[in-house]
């Protein structure tokens, strides 16, 4: 077996230190990382999940807006037969007081 001497020994060991320190520092580096992008992964998730909320209430909205719109042309198409029943019944009155 082959004895290593003290310098030597030391030599190793300095550039294992050097290397333990710099995987370290990128393992540091990487959980780092790794939070930032669990934390952007659940921004996301909590954005995706309101805007399907949102999502609904403006279905809900363009549903009471269709409603809202729809009133005035059924009362516009309600006064306009109210006028043609009119029209008919006045038309229909003056030839029957004319026949008469």
């Amino acid at each position: 077996m082959e004895y290593v001497t003290k310098e030597a020994y030391e030599g190793r060991c300095k550039i294992a230190d050097e290397r333990f320190a710099r995987d370290k520092d990128r393992l540091d580096r990487l959980e780092k990382m790794i939070e930032e992008s669990h934390e952007l992964a659940q921004s996301v998730h909590e954005l995706a999940t309101e805007m399907k909320s949102m999502r609904k209430d403006i279905d809900s909205l363009s549903k009471r807006q269709e409603i809202i719109e729809q009133k005035p042309a059924k009362r516009w198409e309600q006064a306009m037969g109210y006028i043609m029943a009119a029209f008919l019944s006045g038309v229909v009155g003056y030839f029957i007081a004319a026949i008469s």
